[in-house]
């Protein structure tokens, strides 16, 4: 007939679809791994023992259950010994499951008890301030879903229980689990971020700051000391530099493992600033803030780049627009707090993706606040960041302007740290 043709073209066309598909690799492992682990669920001695369909009258013809301290491939495979499985389903059905060793503590969990010997696999991070900084930086955790736990740790109770209550609810987002915490619970900690101290007020310096949040820094290291041999310690509040070498100074933890978040977020405006201005990707430009967190912040334009094209020859910016956009970035933060109070998301993000690469000891490099041996001081430097902390700071090609302000910052830094101990003196019981 007419339609034999087309009849003999579809079923050729069917039949050459089967042949390739039943040949292709992918479909050859994917049969090789079911049957791999058929053999896996069903050894021998269980896979060939067949029960009624109706009813189980007698022990002997009721199929095996799987022990809940071994599995049946135990004896198949030595290194499985000892692991147990988890049931999705609720049943006895093996084949129904997708079968994975359960972990020490994932174990411990499902019993119910906790294993002493978790404690130091458990990664958890604690905030001390349960104020915007630090609840932003909460869920900006638990988005990322990088430790076990957060702790948040504040003097005011019923807000820091609000705080976890509100927060607790956008948990599910990943494995994270949140709850208050102590000091205690902060000394066994990965890292413990400090976001504790008085609020910027509209018009008012990071330096006016010092002497109000002086108080509550000294409070919080005389509760929270002595850390684990691993914390890294983690000052948000500011002025941030001086801060973190007054922590340090107060605690004697070392230099490597107490850090603060410097002028990272100021790298990022700026770094941001130049992408719009050139509409060219963030990523893609590569420029450091550094010295001191606020009005002695020094862009670093000598080594500023646009895809590894020195940013002089990429954009052909004249000294009035790099000082017009220095400017910017570095009131940026006042005209927030002047519009609606404080600032909050932008150093949360910088805090959150600082403490991924610090979990994953990734290596990458942030412009921080940590010491530097050449100046004798702590200041906004970028340096490489580890599981560990500080690995080494990064060496930067100075023009002699640019380290004649870092000089200054420096000198500033050290000076209010000087003043601030000396009025402490008295004081410390550490």
């Amino acid at each position: 007939t007419d339609r034999e043709p087309s009849v003999c073209v579809c079923v050729w066309v069917c039949v050459f679809h089967m042949i390739r598909t039943i040949c292709s690799p992918s479909f050859c492992l994917s049969r090789l791994l079911r049957r791999s682990n058929h053999r896996l669920l069903f050894p021998p001695n269980i896979h060939t023992q067949t029960a009624p369909s109706a009813s189980f009258p007698s022990s002997s013809l009721r199929p095996p259950t799987l022990s809940s301290s071994a599995s049946p491939c135990s004896s198949l495979n030595p290194s499985w010994t000892g692991r147990r499985w988890i049931s999705i389903g609720g049943g006895n059905d093996p084949s129904a499951l997708n079968p994975k060793p359960v972990t020490r503590r994932q174990k411990s969990i499902v019993d119910g008890g906790s294993d002493p010997a978790l404690e130091s696999e458990v990664r958890s991070a604690a905030i001390v301030g349960a104020g915007s900084v630090g609840s932003t930086i909460a869920i900006f955790l638990l988005q990322a879903g990088i430790y076990d736990e957060v702790y948040m740790i504040d003097t005011n109770q019923e807000r820091v229980e609000g705080e976890v209550m509100d927060l607790s609810d956008a948990s599910f987002v990943s494995d994270t689990r949140i709850r208050v915490g102590t000091y205690e619970d902060a000394r066994r900690s990965s890292i413990v971020i400090i976001t504790a101290g008085a609020k910027q007020r509209p018009n008012e310096t990071r330096e006016q700051l010092l002497q109000r949040n002086v108080h509550v820094l000294h409070s919080i290291a005389e509760e929270l000391l002595p850390v684990s041999d691993s914390t890294i310690v983690l000052l948000v509040a500011n002025p941030v530099d001086i801060l973190t070498m007054l922590f340090q100074q107060i605690s004697q933890i070392p230099k490597h493992r107490v850090i603060g978040s410097g002028t990272y977020l100021d790298s990022m405006r700026l770094r941001m600033a130049l992408s719009q201005k050139f509409n060219i990707a963030p990523s893609a430009v590569n420029v450091s803030v550094v010295g001191m967190h606020g009005d002695l912040q020094i862009p670093v334009w000598s080594g500023a780049q646009v895809g590894g094209v020195p940013i002089q020859y990429f954009g052909r910016m004249s000294l009035e627009e790099m000082t017009e956009l220095a400017d910017s970035t570095r009131t940026k933060a006042y005209r927030i707090i002047s519009a609606k109070g404080s600032t909050y998301y932008g150093i949360a993000a910088c805090v959150a993706h600082l403490s991924q690469g610090i979990t994953q000891d990734k290596h990458q490099i942030f412009q921080l606040s940590i010491w530097s041996d050449e100046f004798e001081s702590y200041l906004s430097w970028p340096a490489i960041i580890g599981s560990k902390g500080i690995v080494k700071p990064m060496p930067l090609s100075l023009t002699d302007e640019e380290r004649r302000m870092v000089s200054k910052a420096t000198r500033q830094i050290k000076s209010s740290v000087q003043e601030s101990l000396s009025g402490f003196s008295g004081h410390m019981n550490i």
